[in-house]
């Protein structure tokens, strides 16, 4: 269903993870193993999401967690 509307897998994936597990967070390491993608390719996605304001980050320390927004994005 996704798959027709947003064209990387990745990025399907990390909505997924994110969105049907909302009160759990994730690191970007976490997630490129979990999907056995780069680092470098999760980190773009996750800028896109962020971007489209779908995902916030909170840093703490020298390591950013990255969480659904759970308002409705502004269309």
């Amino acid at each position: 269903m996704l798959s027709g509307l947003i064209t990387s897998k990745i990025r399907i994936q990390i909505l997924m993870r994110l969105f049907l597990n909302s009160e759990r967070n994730a690191y970007l390491r976490e997630l490129a193993d979990e999907f056995g993608a780069s680092p470098s390719h999760v980190k773009n996605e996750l800028d896109q999401l962020k971007e489209a304001d779908l995902l916030i980050s909170r840093k703490k320390r020298t390591t950013d967690t990255v969480l659904s927004q759970q308002r409705t994005p502004s269309i």
